[in-house]
């Protein structure tokens, strides 16, 4: 596993790194890896640095080493972040990137891995890191703004949870409406 750090954050948020595993794909030793750096970073975010006293609550997807390394939730309880695991298929409803920007930044990655493959036939991890940077950099301000707005994060057009979760009514599962029963087909309340 490589580290990559250096003085220079290339403009990223403080506490960035780069982490490359052998295989190119979350492991938990790389989760373990990163959860330290992450943690600092975010203590040292805007806000949160001035209240040293408060929790954060940080908001993953259910991916299996974010939730079941032990190890890395305590340090994040050690650096007062409270982790929150995302249930399944949530995300298109609630987090800004799955919204315009998604579609816009893999639209950007199709057409710089083809432009790259044409000029250096193979491409590493590295070359993939540089590709997903300038295809977020492509990525419009008004992308960022719709979608931020899609999900009620913009500040300036936020409604109060009550009427947001009326607004996502439609695309919610919960209780009897998510678990049914195979024989006859009514709601059926289940804990799984």
């Amino acid at each position: 596993m490589a580290v990559l750090s250096s003085n220079s954050n290339f403009g990223a948020p403080s506490g960035s790194k780069v982490i490359m595993s052998p295989s190119a794909y979350m492991t938990d030793e790389t989760w373990m890896t990163v959860v330290p750096f992450l943690s600092k970073g975010i203590r040292k975010m805007p806000i949160i640095c001035e209240h040293t006293n408060w929790w954060v609550v940080l908001t993953l997807d259910g991916f299996g080493s974010h939730v079941n390394v032990t190890e890395a939730l305590k340090v994040f309880h050690e650096h007062k972040i409270f982790v929150v695991k995302e249930e399944g298929d949530t995300n298109a409803v609630n987090q800004p990137y799955d919204q315009s920007v998604a579609k816009a930044d893999k639209a950007n990655i199709r057409d710089l891995l083809d432009q790259i493959r044409f000029k250096l036939g193979v491409i590493d991890q590295w070359d993939l890191i540089g590709i997903c940077c300038n295809a977020l950099k492509k990525v419009s301000k008004d992308a960022w703004i719709s979608s931020f707005k899609r999900v009620n994060l913009h500040p300036d057009y936020r409604v109060d949870f009550v009427e947001w979760l009326k607004r996502i009514d439609g695309s919610l599962q919960c209780g009897e409406r998510f678990f049914v029963n195979e024989h006859d087909g009514s709601a059926q309340s289940t804990t799984r």
